[in-house]
C-alpha cells in the first residue's frame, strides 16, 4: 500500500503552452513528513530535467519503492545536453535507472488496473506491465502521432484519454503556429492490443 506521508514532486518549467515559464528544474523532491519538509533526491537521475509526472506504485521491493518519473530532455538551442525519459527507482527515489529514452511528456496509471501508461512525443501512447521495467506502444487508432509535441494523458475508472499537442497554424491571423490540442483520443480496452476511439474536439470559438 502507498505510504501517504511520503510525498514526492517534481520540478521545472511546465505548462499547456509548450512548456513555458515556472520553476527551476532542480530536480525530483521528497517529504517523509506529509509535505512538512522536503529534500532533493535521485541527484543521478531526472536531476536537471523538466519533471512531467511523477508515479508512486504501488509495488515494493527489498530496497523500497519503485518510484517513476517522466521528463524532457534538455536542450541547448537544438543540441540534446542531457537526455529525458522515464527513469525507474526502486528504492523510493534515492537512485534511478532510465528504462525509457528520449522527451516523455506525461505518466499515469488507470484505476482498477496493473498497467502504466506514458505519454511520449513522435512516439505515442507506452505501456507496461511490469512496474515500469519495460515499456511498448499501444497505438492502434492513433493519429499523426509522428507531429505530436506533447502527449497528455489522463485517466478514469475504465477509461483512459490521450490528448495531442502539435504544432497548428494560428487562427488569429498573424500566420504563425502554436502549440494547439491537436487530437483528443480515448480507450476503454485495457487488453493486449487496445483500441482508441478519436473524440470530437471542443470548438475554439
Amino acid at each position: 500500500a502507498l505510504n501517504q506521508i511520503v510525498l514526492y514532486a517534481g520540478t521545472g518549467p511546465n505548462s499547456s503552452f509548450g512548456h513555458q515559464g515556472g520553476g527551476l528544474p532542480v530536480g525530483l523532491l521528497r517529504s517523509d513528513n506529509g509535505g512538512a519538509s522536503w529534500a532533493l533526491v535521485g541527484s543521478q537521475g531526472p536531476s536537471g530535467l523538466r519533471i512531467t509526472a511523477v508515479v508512486p506504485t504501488g509495488t515494493m521491493t527489498a530496497t523500497g519503492q519503485v518510484i517513476l518519473v517522466s521528463a524532457l530532455d534538455k536542450m541547448d538551442a537544438a543540441a540534446v545536453v542531457k537526455q529525458g525519459g522515464i527513469f525507474r527507482s526502486v528504492d523510493g527515489g534515492l537512485t534511478f535507472t532510465r528504462v525509457v529514452n528520449g522527451s516523455v511528456s506525461d505518466l499515469t496509471t488507470v484505476p482498477g488496473s496493473n498497467s502504466i501508461y506514458a505519454g511520449q512525443p513522435t512516439v505515442g501512447v507506452l505501456r507496461s506491465d511490469d512496474g515500469g521495467q519495460n515499456w511498448a506502444p499501444v497505438n492502434n487508432g492513433l493519429v499523426n502521432v509522428a507531429s505530436t509535441l506533447r502527449i497528455k494523458l489522463t485517466a478514469q475508472a475504465g477509461a483512459l484519454y490521450a490528448g495531442f499537442i502539435q504544432s497548428i497554424q494560428d487562427v488569429s491571423g498573424t500566420g504563425g503556429v502554436a502549440p494547439r490540442l491537436g487530437g483528443l483520443f480515448r480507450t476503454t480496452d485495457f487488453g493486449a492490443a487496445p483500441a482508441w476511439t478519436a473524440l470530437t474536439l471542443p470548438s475554439s470559438t
